[in-house]
């Protein structure tokens, strides 16, 4: 081989390492585009549940409908011979209407929320338990009702109040009766400071 045939051997492997290096440069500076625009298009995405795809959630927690949708205490029709005195708990009782109760079960535990309705023109104090019973006339689930700050001893002030229990059980009481029992102890009557 002659001088002339290396230095065109050699001018080859050079323009076929030239062509290879910038091809790899081509593609890397390719690679680089598409992953930086893909990068920058994600910024935007937000995630999204897709219902034709996605199968709906399995949920053991069961919330049914409220046994009782409102409970309204009803005043003593009073007769000729006997009237409300307003010094009664019968008077003050007749202001207090429980509504929105609901009982539900979650994690093994059964609660009841409630919003009690104070329709007299100050607060009045009482304290309320939600009691369940059987066929036999004998307790099985009760809780007493307490305000958001945890008080037993609930101080109803004029409008709304949400109170809560937590009831004692060890059966589902979901779709049972129930009662809603004054305390005779503390009884129902205007706050001290109201009077």
């Amino acid at each position: 081989m002659g001088a002339g045939t290396k230095g065109q051997h050699r001018v080859k492997r050079l323009s076929k390492r030239l062509s290879a290096l910038i091809l790899a440069l081509t593609v890397t500076f390719a690679m680089s585009f598409a992953l930086c625009f893909a990068l920058c298009s994600c910024s935007i995405a937000k995630p999204y549940v897709d219902n034709s795809v996605t199968p709906p959630p399995v949920t053991q927690e069961v919330t049914p409908e409220p046994a009782v949708e409102s409970e309204t205490t009803e005043p003593p029709v009073p007769d000729e011979t006997e009237s409300i005195t307003v010094e009664s708990e019968d008077f003050y009782r007749q202001h207090i209407t429980f509504g929105n109760i609901r009982v539900y079960e979650q994690s093994g535990d059964t609660f009841a929320d409630a919003v009690v309705t104070n329709e007299y023109e100050c607060a009045i104090v009482c304290a309320v338990k939600m009691v369940y019973y059987d066929e036999s006339g004998r307790e099985i689930a009760s809780g007493d009702f307490r305000t958001r700050d945890g008080q037993y001893l609930l101080v109803l002030e004029p409008g709304e109040t949400v109170v809560y229990a937590q009831l004692d059980t060890d059966i589902s009481v979901l779709m049972m009766d129930f009662e809603l029992i004054f305390d005779q102890a503390v009884g129902i009557k205007p706050r001290a400071t109201d009077e």
